[in-house]
């Protein structure tokens, strides 16, 4: 009776120890994943400033390319003049407005109506 409780026992603690080690081996886990989810959490709130950021940037050149356009316009229908914009000089030719509002159309931009029948020179 001793002997088999013994041997009982024996495994009991074979077990025990078993179970254990399965714990801290969980325990293990748990720390790597909740470092792990930390770490992604920090990430996902870095990415979502950096998204936030372009965003914002984007809007903004969305807005000046549309006051450009609207300026363009201007200039090829003759309210403004050359000078008074700075992306180009007082010198400029309608051709070289041309060639812009060419680069604009490729975007999807439609062309004042004051200047449908004006055409590049050869």
């Amino acid at each position: 009776v001793v002997s088999t409780q013994r041997h009982r026992l024996i495994e009991v603690e074979d077990k025990l120890k078993r179970k254990e080690h399965r714990v801290e081996e969980l325990e293990a886990t748990f720390e790597k994943k909740a470092s792990i989810e930390r770490q992604l959490a920090n990430e996902r709130a870095s990415l979502r400033k950096s998204y936030q950021r372009e965003s914002n940037a984007n809007k903004r050149l969305s807005r000046d390319l549309e006051e450009l356009q609207y300026r363009l316009g201007d200039v090829v229908c003759g309210h403004l003049s050359t000078s008074t914009l700075p992306f180009t000089q007082s010198n400029s030719s309608i051709d070289d407005v041309i060639i812009t509002q060419r680069l604009f159309r490729n975007n999807s931009w439609a062309p004042p109506e004051c200047i449908t029948d004006v055409k590049p020179s050869s």
